[in-house]
């Protein structure tokens, strides 16, 4: 199964928004991985120019922007990277 990494950045407003309502953001994102056919091998917040990293399995090389462009419809993501292992 190929994994892949990909980057994310979330918009200065979705970043106020979770700050006010804290809680485990990767409890979405690994249903809906699980939902088109994937899974969430780990997620983490960091610093720069993207604010998050997503590793992920999948057989599926559109996964990744399947996965982002449904959690975007959730989550306001304002650019992301991928990148195949």
């Amino acid at each position: 199964m190929p994994f892949y990494m990909t980057q994310f950045a979330y918009t200065a407003e979705a970043i106020a928004a979770m700050a006010k309502n804290p809680q485990d953001r990767s409890i979405p994102v690994r249903e809906l991985a699980q939902k088109l056919g994937g899974r969430l091998i780990g997620f983490y917040f960091c610093f720069g120019e993207y604010g998050g990293i997503l590793l992920l399995g999948s057989c599926h090389v559109h996964f990744p922007s399947s996965l982002l462009e449904q959690h975007s419809k959730r989550a306001e993501l304002s650019e992301s990277l991928d990148e195949v292992f």
